[in-house]
């Protein structure tokens, strides 16, 4: 029924509550290549869909990190671009989503490790609720602050280490976690990727904390992804 005169005001509470959820469709999954040229190749389980997005993290000893996959884009960066590397890319799936991500040749034939997660209901216009963060403490990953509710932190870590390295448990709260160790960069040094994920209800500052591990650098990039 029209009341003439009177405003309709729309209910914003209302509309942001019947939007969905982000929701993990796979990952953290990993992949990796150990002191050869070849490429390093995640094959997506279970594949995204249309509209899901991709986030792709890799660690390297020396090189640029980089993708041979198309239509990635760039998020994050951090280490050193010519000895210990993370880099962070994101996707949106088209009409016909990839299978899979490849790396570029390794043409310095040290070791990657390659880490996907694949999440459903991102916002289109903004994936990113803010600029993704990044620390290089000893096991840390860097403070975020959301602006909107209901962001899914991304903890996307890599570490290095002489002998041995084991990535054991993901920051306090954190869920989904998953690591791949024990890679042989070159020498004695082993480089290690880790991922885990939590939903923030509210906005504000998120400070996911620590990796446990025995690594002796490390880089961890901190990202929030925005609902749709």
């Amino acid at each position: 029924m029209l009341v003439v005169g009177r405003r309709v005001v729309p209910n914003v509470a209302a509309h942001a509550a019947s939007r969905p959820l982000i929701s993990r469709v796979a990952g953290p999954q990993f992949a990796q290549v150990t002191g050869s040229g070849a490429a390093t190749t995640i094959n997506f389980s279970p594949p995204p869909d249309s509209e899901d997005v991709v986030y792709v993290w890799q660690v390297r000893l020396d090189g640029i990190a980089a993708l041979a996959t198309g239509g990635y884009s760039e998020i994050a960066s951090g280490g050193s671009t010519d000895y210990f590397t993370i880099k962070v890319w994101r996707k949106r799936m088209g009409a016909t989503p990839d299978t899979s991500v490849i790396s570029v040749v390794n043409a310095t034939a040290r070791s990657i490790v390659m880490g996907a997660i694949i999440l459903r209901n991102v916002n289109a216009v903004t994936p990113e609720d803010v600029v993704p963060t990044m620390s290089g403490e000893a096991g840390g990953v860097a403070p975020i602050t959301t602006v909107t509710a209901n962001t899914w932190i991304l903890a996307l870590y890599g570490a290095i280490n002489l002998n041995t390295l084991n990535i054991v448990s993901p920051p306090a709260g954190y869920g989904n976690f998953a690591a791949l160790s024990g890679t042989v960069a070159i020498g004695t040094q082993i480089i290690a990727a880790a991922g885990s994920t939590k939903l923030l209800v509210f906005a504000g500052t998120e400070s996911p904390g620590n990796y446990s591990h025995d690594g002796y650098f490390n880089v961890g990039h901190t990202v929030a992804v925005r609902r749709a």
